[in-house]
């Protein structure tokens, strides 16, 4: 990707004809600074930095949230690799805890303790070339900075006291689940606060809020999978490129305000409504 965007910057393939940014309309807020510790395995030449950059797919994947999942089909006949995928590219995430005789993977990582998440990232086949040492510092980084590791701790501390209070007054424990939010205009903040990315309730029936994007139940359910519309998607399985969180695309981004038409002239450009809504 060699083309910078006319109006954003933003580097393209040299072939590709449509507008990243609607024009100029749609304005992204700067990153936060990223955590110095990663830049330096992005940058630096040390043994630890080389690996890293060498098995970015299985850090990245070690420390995410949610998986990626597709039909991937091998092409017939000799050549070079080819990754082809048949049919529709999907997101999932997953309950709180593994079932029985599960190991933990993704999230369920997020709510052992350190030593215990490396051992169980370490064991797995594909990490066999990952540094022990670089995976601890990734852990560490994502554990200090990312809201939603923050979100699944404070859920399973939540899952925890309940089950305690429970047992205590000898009555069934309450239904515990954390709905993941769909979040609202990017530009409002840049690094979002735990409170911003999920909510933990506790009830007899579990009844999610309205806002509901992603439901996390604390076991015995199935892998859900995420709308690929959701802003959750990037950061929860980009978690190298977004340390804080930071919301992906979203449907209703809305326009800068230079360019929002008034609603009384009940004018529309290139599909987007008066409101300066994008749709």
């Amino acid at each position: 990707m060699t083309t910078p965007c006319s109006f954003c910057n933003a580097l393209l393939f040299p072939n590709e004809n449509h507008n990243c940014c609607h024009k100029g309309k749609v304005q992204l807020p700067p990153s936060p600074p990223y955590p110095t510790e990663l830049k330096d395995l992005f940058t630096t030449s040390t043994p630890q930095a080389r690996n890293f950059r060498a098995n970015i797919r299985n850090y990245n994947s070690s420390m995410a949230f949610a998986s990626f999942g597709a039909n991937i089909v091998t092409p017939p006949g000799r050549g070079p690799y080819a990754f082809r995928l048949h049919g529709q590219v999907y997101h999932r995430s997953g309950s709180l805890h593994p079932p029985q005789g599960t190991t933990p993977s993704f999230s369920q990582l997020y709510i052992l303790d350190a030593g215990q998440a490396l051992q169980a990232r370490m064991q797995q086949p594909a990490n066999q070339q990952c540094l022990p040492d670089v995976m601890s510092l990734l852990q560490r980084v994502l554990q200090e900075t990312n809201p939603y590791a923050a979100s699944y701790k404070h859920m399973q501390e939540v899952e925890a006291e309940q089950l305690r209070l429970a047992d205590e007054n000898g009555t069934p424990p309450p239904a515990v689940t954390m709905h993941i939010l769909r979040g609202g205009d990017q530009r409002r903040y840049n690094d979002p606060r735990q409170d911003e990315i999920a909510v933990v309730f506790s009830s007899p029936d579990g009844a999610p809020p309205h806002n509901r994007d992603i439901v996390v139940h604390p076991k015995d359910q199935p892998p859900q999978r995420i709308s690929h519309l959701s802003s959750n998607i990037d950061p929860m399985v980009y978690t190298i490129f977004y340390p804080f969180g930071e919301l992906g695309w979203q449907y209703h981004m809305q326009h800068l305000p230079v360019y929002n038409m008034p609603q009384s002239t009940g004018q529309t450009f290139n599909s987007v409504r008066s409101t300066g809504i994008c749709y």
